[in-house]
């Protein structure tokens, strides 16, 4: 039997940590204090990080209620819950519930019926916006392997951890795999007699960052532009969540086309709507924020850049903690404007705190972390320390030949800076012969009369006496 003391905090446990069950209206917060404390004496107190009742307690309390319809009522208010927090992309506010998203979710996780499912699916999407894209990745996975029979019968599930899983594999830099699982949603979405042109505008957005990664920048902007069409004549969308993230999206294929005028409005107008839905600290409102900053800073206004960036940069550190990706992307953009104005010690300060999230996050072969260490490794070269310098351009330099589809002007430039530290090491020979492969590729991409060729064949005339000496 279960005393009424041991009840009683089972109760406050409950209505503190869950929000399920409601206090009896007499009971008097000394007593449901002093009768956690006597269960915490008992040893019938687990966790550290949240108060977890023992499990052997768990167990006589499943007795007592009635196990199967309070696991009910657990996932469905967890759920509710958790699925509110991803839909705002706020992690933050799930902190308290994590711990039993993570038991249910777990636990539901062998279980074929679709409750089961979501709740996976909403830890899966939780571990996605905290930056922990291994773990999102096995539990998508998971979903895929041990749920199929499910699956096929409900072509809505099976579009969602699909969809769900290409976002991942796009974060994990695996841009051929994703690309390959949006295509394969778009074509059974149109293919279907049921209406779902949101549903095919949401995966078109998705299809064209991953196109735009790949540096496909012509067909994702057509694709982008079709969806927004889409959106705005057919669903007679003008201000929601999806409108300003397209928006967002094509501003930052214009920005890489070089088109900054027209990416710094579309920037602008995408934050406006972030800000009236979220509000001024929401993930996707800091990161349109952010890139905003990127424009201004390419068209010369690095001021202004520097001030959003240092801005966002501290609420980032505040809402997403010091070891998220967005939190890393803030320190690598702001060392990149302390580069600029020549403020070398602070901006390797922020590159190396970035490399070493990313490393840890994302790992030593994701597109952010070797941009992290090109940006490390030109600090090493402005600090005078060239073999750092050497080490890690070394390093990009062969993971961008290993990756023939995604060389663009970025190995070309490491290549230039690469063979720069070497002359400034007096290997004038290694330093030549480098600079001849840039020329070659330049006069290829860009042609021979290009400033780029122009600028290589007078270093070149430059170096060939001290090769001879």
């Amino acid at each position: 039997m279960v005393r009424p003391g041991v009840r009683l905090a089972f109760q406050f446990h409950a209505s503190w940590c869950w929000r399920l069950f409601p206090m009896p209206d007499d009971t008097d917060i000394d007593d449901a204090v002093d009768a956690l404390r006597r269960l915490q004496q008992l040893g019938l107190l687990d966790g550290t990080d949240a108060v977890v009742l023992h499990r052997l307690l768990a167990q006589v309390v499943q007795v007592q209620l009635g196990s199967t319809e309070t696991l009910a009522v657990a996932e469905e208010r967890i759920g509710r819950v958790v699925t509110w927090g991803n839909i705002r992309d706020e992690p933050h506010t799930l902190y308290p519930f994590v711990i039993h998203l993570r038991h249910v979710a777990l636990r539901a996780l062998d279980r074929a019926d679709k409750i089961g499912l979501i709740l996976v699916n909403s830890l899966a999407l939780y571990e996605r916006n905290i930056g922990s894209y291994s773990t999102a990745r096995s539990l998508l996975e998971k979903i895929k392997e041990t749920h199929s029979n499910l699956l096929v019968n409900d072509a809505n599930i099976m579009e969602i951890i699909t969809n769900n899983l290409a976002a991942v594999l796009c974060h994990q830099g695996l841009y051929s795999e994703s690309q390959e699982l949006y295509e394969g949603i778009l074509r059974n979405l149109v293919n279907s007699n049921v209406n779902k042109d949101i549903y095919i505008v949401d995966i078109m957005n998705n299809l064209s960052i991953v196109l735009s990664y790949q540096y496909k920048y012509l067909e994702a902007k057509l694709l982008l532009e079709k969806a927004i069409r889409l959106y705005r004549k057919e669903l007679g969308k003008s201000q929601d969540k999806l409108l300003a993230t397209m928006m967002n999206n094509l501003a930052s294929i214009l920005e890489k086309q070089g088109i900054y005028h027209d990416s710094q409005s579309l920037y602008e107008e995408a934050l406006i709507i972030q800000e009236q839905i979220f509000g001024p600290e929401n993930p996707n409102t800091l990161s349109t924020k952010n890139n905003l900053a990127l424009v201004l800073s390419l068209q010369g206004l690095h001021g202004e850049a520097e001030s959003i960036w240092k801005h966002v940069l501290e609420i980032r550190k505040k809402v997403l903690g010091l070891d998220h990706v967005h939190t890393a992307q803030s320190m690598n953009n702001l060392g990149v404007a302390f580069e600029e104005k020549g403020s070398y010690n602070e901006a390797y300060e922020l590159h190396i705190s970035a490399l070493n999230i990313r490393n840890h996050t994302l790992g030593q072969n994701h597109p952010d972390t070797i941009q992290s260490m090109n940006n490390l490794a030109l600090v090493y070269a402005r600090l005078g320390q060239y073999k750092e310098s050497q080490q890690l351009y070394t390093q990009t330099l062969k993971w961008y030949q290993q990756q023939p589809s995604l060389m663009s002007t970025d190995d070309v430039r490491i290549m230039n800076n690469l063979a720069y530290v070497l002359e400034n090491q007096k290997l004038y020979s290694e330093a030549y012969d480098l600079y001849q492969r840039v020329l070659v590729l330049t006069t290829h991409r860009f042609g021979i009369h290009s400033d780029y060729s122009q600028l290589i064949r007078e270093t070149l005339d430059q170096l060939r006496p001290k090769i001879s000496k």
